[in-house]
């Protein structure tokens, strides 16, 4: 079977608050989990960056939920293809918070030190999430 990642970006609605954060994490981790889907979601408060991997199948249906999800605006797919291996094996969702990135990280992949994922490149994007991956708490 075809292991797929899906990375899009999206701009926060304002009206989600952390607990709607901790309600995202634990639906994506319990879905995930049935779906044998891994990522990882970095938010900073103002914008989404999330990858997700999996099969066509679940990694299309799930993003497809994503798109229909008020919490997010401005919803951008930046890749899609098909992978090797997985980058996110051990997390059915890796939680990368703003605190675990400061401007210097973000520097290394925009061309501003504040986090904006519709600036970047989608190489950049995936190399960010790869770069905070390192620091996220298993949940």
């Amino acid at each position: 079977m075809s292991i797929y990642r899906l990375i899009y970006a999206s701009k926060v609605s304002e009206s989600v608050k952390e607990k709607d954060i901790q309600a995202i994490l634990e639906t994506a981790n319990t879905k995930n989990k049935a779906l044998n889907v891994t990522g990882g979601l970095f938010f900073n408060y103002k914008y989404f960056l999330q990858c997700l991997e999996g099969s066509r199948e679940n990694v299309s249906s799930i993003y497809h939920a994503i798109v229909k999800d008020t919490r997010h605006e401005l919803i951008t797919m930046i890749d899609f293809q098909e992978i090797q291996q997985r980058d996110f094996s051990q997390w059915s969702m890796a939680y990368l918070s703003h605190s675990t990135v400061n401007n210097a990280v973000i520097l290394e992949y925009s061309s501003a030190d504040t986090f904006n994922p519709f600036e970047m490149t989608s190489d950049s994007c995936y190399r960010l999430m790869l770069q905070l991956r390192e620091s996220a708490p298993q949940l």
